[in-house]
């Protein structure tokens, strides 16, 4: 194909191609060979004996109910989420707990903080900005929005007139 269009078939087809199949294949397909294959392709044999063995075990439960690829893939899946991947030197797993850091002493000067609220979507318009007091209509007449905005709320959710700010 020659032209944009053929361009843009070929760099489709490549795309769908890029996200991949992997096939590769242990030599040793027992569970304990699989996953010493996964430990040294994919950690450079930096898993722990824990986390192996955690591994071979999901895998040779796996292998009750589905095929080895894909009790394979799921031991791909387990080595990927594993603390050991994720690392570039040889992770020392332990029992022990962290010790808890020193309480850092305050500096002598105010206190300020930036407060961020991420509300997901629920952001009530009605209690952000509430009608309080010298609304008028395009005439010009006095409106009390603040008793229709009460009468919408509700008792419950209408926030008291005495509790807003004015601005």
């Amino acid at each position: 194909n020659t032209g944009c269009g053929g361009l843009w078939q070929n760099l489709a087809r490549r795309r769908a191609d890029a996200d991949g199949r992997l096939a590769f294949a242990p030599v040793d397909q027992s569970p304990a060979g699989a996953v010493a294959a996964l430990d040294l392709y994919l950690t450079g044999g930096r898993l722990q004996e824990r986390t192996r063995g955690l591994v071979v075990s999901r895998f040779e439960e796996e292998l009750l109910t589905k095929n080895f690829s894909e009790a394979f893939r799921i031991a791909q899946l387990l080595v990927l989420s594993a603390a050991e991947f994720h690392t570039t030197n040889a992770a020392a797993m332990s029992d022990e707990y962290r010790p808890q850091p020193q309480r850092a002493e305050p500096a002598g000067r105010p206190y300020k903080a930036i407060v961020a609220l991420f509300l997901h979507g629920g952001a009530d318009s009605y209690n952000i900005l509430v009608p309080h007091s010298g609304c008028k209509d395009a005439d010009g007449a006095s409106l009390d929005l603040y008793a229709e905005y009460a009468a919408v709320r509700g008792e419950g959710l209408a926030i008291p007139r005495d509790d807003l700010l004015p601005i």
